[in-house]
């Protein structure tokens, strides 16, 4: 089985992140018919927006359960992770 690295995947399909975001996109190129008609010869893709977990809105599901579970102490974890680490580290 041959191993890809993603980076390269991305950039040999013309991936690129605009400047001051990090939103990636593959841009396909416009083509034209011999008449003008605009088309595109390949799928492009652009992330247009992403999630962002804020874990603040289980302030009130927590604090219903009995006080000895400590369940509100999921909200004062100081460790800093990405918003994906968050959700995953609450769920379980």
């Amino acid at each position: 089985m041959t191993m890809f690295v993603p980076e390269a995947l991305f950039h040999k399909l013309g991936g690129s992140q605009g400047a001051g975001f990090d939103f990636a996109a593959i841009h396909s190129p416009v083509l034209h018919t011999p008449h003008g008609t605009p088309y595109l010869a390949r799928p492009g893709v652009v992330v247009l927006a992403r999630p962002s977990v804020n874990l603040e809105g289980l302030v009130g599901f927590l604090g219903g359960f009995d006080e000895a579970l400590h369940f509100p102490a999921y909200l004062e974890d100081s460790t800093s992770l990405p918003d994906g680490a968050r959700l995953s580290a609450v769920s379980i």
